[in-house]
């Protein structure tokens, strides 16, 4: 038997086969590509996704088909906060506004001012354009015929499940995504319906993440191959079933996945919201617990720009050993690594990248090592503040890494340099679609519970551990004081006003 996953992220939507035991059988992947205007604006339409949906799904019905291997269970998992809206029977009326669409700035800055602490209470999430709320009431300013037809606004995961299940539905997990989910007790809040003026009716059925959702229909089966009547699994977000994957359930354990952008998460097993607004509580992808989660913007999204421009003719590994070559701290050169903003704990969208502290003597390598301990450092900064949330006394002493940049082993020694933790690589690498396996073994009631089933996997063993240096961790607390100094010493926000005319300018060429 097997298990079908199916992982939706920003630049691809892979479908895996696993086994009981989390082996990976099969897997297709198929690539889009997710652009923002330079009015902020972010969209792509839902062909892309239902199209995406259907090529994978067949792909792999057509692997388990000739290698005899059942489908017992399909399993969903996604990216969280697009919105696109639903005429009654179920096509799209519009685009989905993507999660990093930045227009709603303003308003979320406006609605910070009047209402945030109400806003954060309720949801333990400081309201930003990332979110489907602010999304909800721009797609009702710029087209409000669109909104008024709607019959329901979606999330991708929830057009996903209505594609193959004819069923209206979302879970807590990519709710607490929404800024209108009251986090603590899982259901809608009908006072920031009110704040906001959306309709309760517009919005999917309620399930846990976990929950089976509904079944394959006919259609959907005669359009891939997947078998009518299979159950099908809401796993939850994507950040959550990273968390889930990384085999992190108990209250103070920390994870961070590195892709685009970073999330550092902490496991809790109640709804403590940080007063300071610095962390955005979720519903995890178990019921009943909850992740506090603090996040940056631009972690491999700037290691790779640097490559790409700096390092055009090389390779990844070539760039590594040049790194390598650099004695930690660089020789006094910091970088802010802040190409789309900084996120946890200023949440400043008007940040962006700087170098300082150069002169005539500093090298390629130099400036390239200085990326990777800004990009380092700024994940260090949001473990220090999940440290301070936590509850148990050894909250954080070992955290374990994930995504692309958890490949490197000279940013996994930086992690356990710069926290003084014990920072731990797992066999398991894709840990989203780890998480939503763990959601469709226990839908099948193979394992008891998500312990048994981290103790029993082989994908939860260690693989690698660093160990902090002390000497090379007060090298970089003294860069990271800098660091933090330089920050609060640029008006961002001023000279993004000054240098506006500029910014506007395109090259010729472009």
């Amino acid at each position: 038997m097997c298990v079908l996953i199916i992982d939706t992220g920003s630049s691809s939507m892979r479908a895996i086969l696993m086994d009981e035991r989390g082996r990976t059988l099969f897997s297709a992947r198929t690539e889009y590509f997710m652009a923002q205007e330079a009015d902020g604006s972010c969209e792509m339409e839902p062909k892309i996704f239902s199209n995406a949906l259907y090529e994978v799904c067949k792909k792999a019905a057509g692997w388990a088909k000739e290698s005899r291997c059942a489908i017992r269970a399909l399993s969903l998992t996604s990216q969280r906060s697009s919105v696109a809206a639903l005429a009654e029977n179920g096509e799209p009326l519009g685009n989905f506004i993507m999660w990093h669409d930045k227009r709603s700035a303003a308003y979320c800055d406006e609605m910070n001012r009047l209402h945030g602490e109400e806003i954060y209470s309720i949801t333990g999430t400081k309201l930003t354009p990332t979110l489907s709320a602010p999304k909800m009431v721009l797609m009702r300013n710029i087209a409000p015929h669109t909104y008024d037809q709607a019959w329901k606004l979606v999330g991708i995961h929830d057009y996903l499940v209505l594609l193959i299940t004819g069923e209206p539905v979302t879970d807590t997990s990519l709710a607490s995504r929404s800024g209108l989910l009251d986090v603590a007790s899982g259901n809608w809040s009908d006072r920031l319906l009110e704040l906001f003026s959306i309709e309760k009716e517009k919005f999917c059925r309620l399930a846990h993440p976990g929950d089976v959702v509904g079944k394959v229909t006919g259609g959907f089966s005669g359009l891939t191959g997947i078998p009518e009547g299979v159950p099908v699994v809401s796993a939850g977000g994507d950040q959550q079933c990273s968390v889930l994957g990384q085999g992190i359930t108990a209250d103070g354990q920390i994870g961070v996945t590195v892709g685009t952008g970073a999330y550092a998460c902490m496991a809790m097993g109640s709804p403590e919201k940080d007063r300071k607004q610095r962390v955005n509580l979720n519903a995890a992808a178990l019921p009943g617990q909850w992740v506090a989660e603090a996040s940056t913007f631009s972690s491999g999204l700037t290691y790779n720009w640097f490559r790409q421009n700096f390092f055009e003719d090389k390779t990844t590994e070539d760039m590594n050993r040049a790194i390598e070559s650099v004695a930690p701290g660089c020789g006094g050169v910091l970088a802010l690594p802040l190409l789309a903003g900084k996120g946890c704990p200023d949440w400043d969208l008007s940040a962006r990248g700087v170098f300082c502290n150069f002169s005539t003597e500093t090298s390629k390598a130099q400036f390239a090592r200085a990326v990777l301990e800004g990009i380092a450092a700024e994940v260090a900064e949001c473990i220090g503040v999940l440290r301070q949330l936590g509850d148990p006394a050894d909250a954080g002493e070992t955290i374990t890494l994930a995504g692309g940049l958890a490949k490197s082993a000279l940013f996994g020694q930086m992690m356990a340099d710069m926290t003084g933790a014990s920072v731990r690589l797992l066999e398991v690498e894709e840990t989203t679609a780890a998480g939503a396996w763990i959601q469709a073994i226990l839908a099948l009631g193979l394992y008891d519970s998500c312990e048994e089933v981290v103790q029993a996997s082989e994908l939860f063993r260690e693989r690698k551990r660093f160990i902090p240096d002390p000497d090379t961790g007060r090298i970089y607390q003294s860069a990271n004081a800098a660091r933090r100094l330089l920050y609060e010493s640029i008006p961002f926000q001023k000279l993004q006003e000054l240098l506006a005319p500029a910014s506007a300018v395109r090259h010729p060429d472009v």
